[in-house]
């Protein structure tokens, strides 16, 4: 049952991490976007530089995800080094 609970946890990590790698394209996107009235003579609504904060929103969320993920693995080379199993495989 361990396994169980600890693959889950790897899943859900790495549904994190792509959360927040999507929200972080999005974020850039969206950030091109708001700079285009520099460039040129557009005018866009200040909503795109609010949107163009999303990027940090990515970042912290992939960070998050790589931080459960790290969690999960040293939980699990915890419990492989207590049960004695040398070989890096769950017992």
């Amino acid at each position: 049952m361990p396994e169980t609970s600890e693959s889950a946890q790897v899943v859900r990590a790495q549904r994190v991490i792509r959360a927040g790698a999507i929200l972080t394209i999005l974020g850039l996107v969206a950030t091109l976007i708001a700079i285009l009235p520099l460039v040129t003579d557009l005018e866009l609504s200040s909503a795109w530089w609010f949107l163009s904060m999303i990027t940090g929103v990515g970042l912290a969320t992939v960070i998050a995800g790589l931080t459960m993920s790290a969690r999960s693995r040293s939980s699990r080379s915890t419990v492989t080094r207590s049960t004695g199993n040398n070989s890096g495989l769950p017992a």
